[in-house]
């Protein structure tokens, strides 16, 4: 599947809109493995290897099942890059994905815990990165967070319990 929107960028430099490409590269019972990459952008530059048919990818995606772990939401590459793009719903986009995933193929599951790296000693409740996530349903007890930890680690859930989120207005899927 190969899917396209029209993506109105905030990013400084850029006027026009570009368009946003979600590839997907693997849509099984086990693993769903995506490639979303901005063509038209110009402050973006292209390099061999991490370009999609002339598209910068900006984002490697995925997520699996395991039927002794559950589902994961994360193949451990679901950052935006470069981050002077964060923010313009292409992380939204992919984890809707995800989220539709796992709701089709395995909706009485667990889900792992999403892992966040901990950059300081006292995160905030106000961490944009978990506030992405609280968007999705995906809760975190920071208080009961063990304070000498490397991630932080989401709550316990069940796939069903997850909810995809509108997408920002600037996004608009193409034909």
């Amino acid at each position: 599947m190969v899917a396209r929107y029209s993506l109105q960028s905030t990013v400084k430099g850029e006027t026009d809109p570009v368009t946003l490409i979600i590839h997907q590269t693997a849509d099984t019972n086990e693993q769903l493995e995506l490639l979303l990459a901005v063509e038209g952008a110009k402050t973006l530059k292209l390099v061999p290897g991490r370009d999609l048919d002339g598209a910068k990818i900006m984002m490697r995606a995925g997520a699996s099942f395991s039927r002794h772990q559950g589902v994961r939401l994360s193949n451990g590459f679901n950052v935006v890059d470069p981050s002077t793009w964060h923010r313009q719903g292409i992380g939204t986009v992919a984890l809707n994905l995800m989220v539709d995933w796992a709701k089709r193929h395995h909706p009485d599951a667990d889900i792992r815990p999403v892992e966040l790296k901990r950059y300081k000693q006292d995160v905030e409740d106000d961490d944009p990165r978990l506030a992405f996530y609280r968007r999705f349903n995906l809760q975190w007890d920071l208080a009961d967070q063990d304070e000498d930890a490397v991630n932080l680690l989401s709550l316990p859930m069940k796939v069903r319990d997850l909810q995809a989120v509108p997408l920002p207005s600037r996004l608009t899927l193409l034909p």
